[in-house]
């Protein structure tokens, strides 16, 4: 049974890749407000948390950075600040 929240094919080519710039602006801002606020986990019991936060923040910036390749192969030439 298939989530009905996820699209069936959530392929590269569902994405409109014009947007990108935007989205990505939006991706890195929220990755850089996340990783501050997980600098402030310092108890002890929340441990789990800030490891589960991290690799999260981690999957993310491969995110953008796959993003980054496929925008890249799209329009070539194009480069983006790194994140």
């Amino acid at each position: 049974m298939s989530d009905p929240l996820l699209p069936e094919d959530d392929s590269a080519e569902d994405f409109d890749w014009e947007q990108w710039p935007t989205e990505r602006s939006r991706l890195v801002d929220s990755v850089k407000s996340l990783k501050q606020q997980l600098e402030t986990f310092g108890r002890p019991e929340l441990e789990g948390l800030r490891q589960a936060s991290a690799k999260f923040l981690a999957d993310m910036e491969n995110v953008i950075s796959a993003g980054d390749a496929e925008y890249s192969r799209l329009h070539p030439g194009a480069q983006f600040e790194p994140s």
